[in-house]
């Protein structure tokens, strides 16, 4: 499993690839990944290991990623702004700045089985994201601007069959379904921790999206000057 993240999103980007699931008697590699930052006490964490045995085998891991709110350079602020003030490039917050704590969690599994005829392979794997973010919002144009919270929660669920089965003559039949579900949950005016009670707000957001995907597959051996697959 590969963790990779994005510096440039708040609250970070977590893309976890699944590992090759391993076959025959090689063992592969357990390991261990980690990580801190310093400016808002980020830890990553994370293992990944699998198993092998003859024609079996069977990949995992997971991981998590939390961190506190980020902090910046102490700076003049725009004390008591509003709409109505005048345009400045002073920022309204510096510092420790609230509403920018996150925690990211993620795992797989995949298991296999290879003969001399093809392979076929189960996986499944989930994300979680859990984060803050800092706004401002004033009650009128006359009003001053106040720190406000927008906490989101996203999940990703999926799932994959997938086969390998080889035919007559160099040909290859490899069909693949895979389920994808994806929510995104958020409010307005509340972190992360408050979107559980916070379900007949007006100020909340729920959006699920689910999908199916069914492939087939045809590699072919080299034909003059063509070798590929047919994808349906």
């Amino acid at each position: 499993m590969l963790f990779r993240s994005g510096s440039e999103a708040m609250g970070g980007v977590v893309n976890v690839i699944s590992s090759p699931i391993p076959y025959g008697d090689k063992q592969p590699k357990n390991e261990a990944v980690s990580g801190f930052a310093s400016n808002n006490g980020e830890v990553l964490l994370g293992v990944k290991g699998g198993v092998a045995a003859g024609n079996f085998g069977v990949t995992g891991g997971i991981s998590q990623r939390t961190a506190d709110n980020i902090t910046t350079p102490k700076h003049r602020e725009a004390t008591g702004a509003k709409p109505s003030s005048p345009a400045s490039k002073l920022p309204l917050f510096t510092g420790d700045l609230p509403y920018t704590n996150f925690e990211n969690r993620a795992g797989n599994i995949g298991a296999g089985y290879r003969g001399d005829w093809g392979k076929v392979e189960l996986r499944a794997s989930r994300f979680e994201s859990q984060q803050n973010f800092l706004g401002a919002v004033a009650a009128n144009a006359n009003s001053p601007y106040v720190a406000q919270p927008t906490g989101q929660l996203l999940t990703n669920d999926e799932y994959q069959l997938s086969g390998q089965i080889n035919l007559a003559q160099g040909w290859t039949l490899k069909p693949h379904y895979m389920h994808t579900s994806d929510q995104r949950q958020a409010i307005t005016g509340g972190t992360s921790s408050q979107l559980s009670s916070s379900k007949a707000s007006t100020n909340y957001l729920d959006i699920l999206v689910r999908r199916d995907e069914l492939k087939l597959g045809l590699q072919h051996h080299k034909i003059g000057l063509f070798q590929g697959d047919l994808v349906v």
